[in-house]
C-alpha cells in the first residue's frame, strides 16, 4: 500500500471502518480482512478505549484472531492534544519494549504512532475472554498478592537496570512531568483544596508552591538514582489477576526511564489498605529486592531503599489528590488520596526529601 493509499488513522470512534480495521490487523496478518464489527464498552478517560466484536475473512479465521478485541487511542478530540505523547508512549512499548519482556501484560495485534494527526493506536487483547479480573480502588489487595506484584517488578526492573538503551526514551519522562506541572498549577490547586479528595491531607502539605518545590526535588533525585524501565502509572486500576491470581500489568502509557522506587511505592501504597502497608511495607519492600538482586548486580541496601520509599510517595500525592475528575471518578480520586497522605504523614516524606517546611 502506497503513503498516498493509506487510510488515515480514525480520531473518533465513529469514524472507525472495516477497511482501517483491515489495513491495522493485515499489518501483522496478511491477507486478513475485517468483514464487519460492532463496538461497545466505549468510555474516555485519559484516552478512549471501546471492545471490538469482528468478523474476519478465511485468513483471519486461519490466524486465530480472536472475535474481540480492545481499541484504544485517542478518541476524544477535546483531550487528544493533552495526551499524545502518551499515546506515542505506548506503541513504542509494544512494539519495541514488551517483545523484550517475559511479564503478564495484554497481547498486541497493532501498535503504531501517526505523527500527522498525533494520534496512537493499539488493538489489544480482551482479558476478559481468558477470565481475567480488575483491580480497583475500592477494593484493596492482600500483602500476599502485592508481593506477587512486587515480583513482576523486579524482573523488568532488573532487566532493565541502567542499560544503555534506556537514552533513548529519556524524552518520554516529558509527558508525565508536563501533565502534573499542569495539575499543580496553582488555580487548580486551590480549587482542590477545597475538594473531598483533599480532606486528609497533612496540613505542611497542602501548600502548592511547597509541594512543586517538593515535586521538582523529587524528579531532581529520581534523575541521579540508578535508571531502569518503569510503568509510571501503576495503580491497582492498571492491574489485573489471571483466574489463579498471578498478576498482570495494563496502560503502558506513562512508562520511562526512571527510579525503581516510583513504580514499587505507588503501587504498594495504592494497593494496600492503610493497616496494612504499615504493618508489610518493609517486608515488601525486601521481598522486591531479593527479587530484583536476582536480575541485576548492584541492587540498592534495604536503607538506601527505604529512604527512596519514603521519597517517592511524593509522587503519590502530587498525582491523586488533583487528579481531574473527567480522568478518574470522584471516589477514586479519594480513596487514593486518603492513602497517599497518610503515607505521606507516616513516612515524613518532606524530610526524606530535604524539603523545609
Amino acid at each position: 500500500m502506497t503513503a498516498a493509499e493509506r487510510i488515515p488513522p480514525p480520531l473518533t470512534f465513529e469514524a472507525i471502518s472495516c477497511e482501517w480495521l483491515t489495513q491495522a490487523l493485515s499489518q501483522r496478518y496478511p491477507g486478513v480482512e475485517v468483514i464487519s464489527f460492532t463496538f461497545d464498552s466505549g468510555m474516555h478517560t485519559t484516552s478512549s478505549k471501546a471492545r471490538l466484536r469482528m468478523q474476519y475473512n478465511e485468513a483471519g479465521q486461519r490466524a486465530e484472531l480472536p472475535p474481540q478485541m480492545y481499541i484504544k487511542g485517542g478518541f476524544d478530540p477535546r483531550v487528544l492534544k493533552r495526551i499524545w505523547g502518551g499515546l506515542a508512549i505506548e506503541v513504542r512499548f509494544f512494539t519495541e519494549v514488551a517483545p523484550e519482556l517475559k511479564i503478564n501484560f495484554p497481547k498486541c495485534y497493532y501498535a503504531e504512532f501517526d505523527e500527522a494527526t498525533r494520534q496512537g493506536i493499539v488493538l489489544l487483547e480482551d482479558l476478559t475472554a481468558r477470565g481475567a479480573t480488575f483491580g480497583a480502588p475500592n477494593r484493596p489487595i492482600t500483602p500476599d498478592r502485592v508481593a506477587a506484584m512486587l515480583e513482576l517488578m523486579g524482573e523488568y526492573h532488573g532487566r532493565w537496570w541502567n542499560d544503555p538503551r534506556l537514552k533513548n526514551y529519556t524524552a518520554q519522562k516529558e509527558p508525565l512531568r508536563v501533565f502534573m506541572k499542569w495539575q499543580l498549577r496553582r488555580s487548580w490547586w486551590n480549587q482542590v483544596m477545597e475538594m473531598p479528595a483533599s480532606a486528609y491531607m497533612p496540613e505542611a502539605t497542602r501548600d502548592g508552591d511547597l509541594i512543586e518545590r517538593a515535586v521538582d526535588r523529587l524528579w531532581e533525585l529520581n534523575d541521579s538514582q540508578p535508571q531502569t524501565y518503569i510503568h509510571a502509572d501503576l495503580h491497582l486500576g492498571n492491574s489485573f489477576y489471571e483466574a489463579d491470581a498471578a498478576p498482570g500489568i495494563l496502560d503502558w502509557q506513562c512508562s520511562m526511564p526512571g527510579s525503581w522506587g516510583h513504580d514499587v511505592t505507588y503501587f504498594m501504597t495504592c494497593a494496600l489498605s492503610i493497616e496494612d502497608r504499615r504493618a508489610n511495607e518493609r517486608d515488601l519492600l525486601r521481598h522486591y529486592l531479593q527479587v530484583l538482586g536476582t536480575y541485576c548486580d548492584h541492587a540498592p541496601s534495604f536503607d538506601e531503599a527505604w529512604l527512596e520509599h519514603r521519597r517517592q510517595t511524593m509522587h503519590g500525592l502530587a498525582v491523586a489528590v488533583p487528579t481531574p475528575h473527567e480522568q478518574m471518578p470522584e471516589a477514586n480520586t479519594i480513596l487514593y488520596s486518603y492513602r497517599f497522605s497518610q503515607a505521606a504523614d507516616d513516612l515524613d516524606v518532606l524530610d526524606a526529601l530535604g524539603i523545609k517546611r
